[in-house]
């Protein structure tokens, strides 16, 4: 594990999974061996992720939301849909219940 990273009470960490800096796994929370949580990235309790799933760079999963094995999900992402998620979640989307379905944020052109 990378320097700065928080892992919670009665959470557990698979052999070969890598969790970058400054990631938190909270209490309960299961990483699946050859997972991979990216930077600063924050996993909520009772969260699972995969044999061999990845959370990218400061992305958030909430409680209830499970990563099936091999699912990438990008940068930049907060899935608090609770559920099983079975297919790739690209960079900067948002799966809230704010939103009937999932929004992906893109980059705006600069106004000048």
């Amino acid at each position: 594990m990378a320097p700065g990273v928080i892992v919670g009470a009665a959470a557990s960490v698979g052999a070969d999974a890598v969790i970058e800096i400054g990631a938190v796994v909270l209490e309960g929370a299961r990483i699946e061996t050859g997972s991979r949580i990216g930077a600063f990235a924050w996993i909520g309790a009772n969260v699972a992720v995969g044999f061999g799933a990845s959370v990218g760079a400061h992305s958030i999963l909430r409680p209830g939301v499970n990563l099936d094995a091999g699912v990438p999900i990008g940068d930049h992402c907060e899935i608090s849909t609770p559920g099983l998620r079975q297919a790739a979640v690209p960079d900067r989307t948002f799966d809230t219940a704010a939103f009937d379905r999932p929004v992906r944020v893109y980059r705006g052109r600069s106004h000048r």
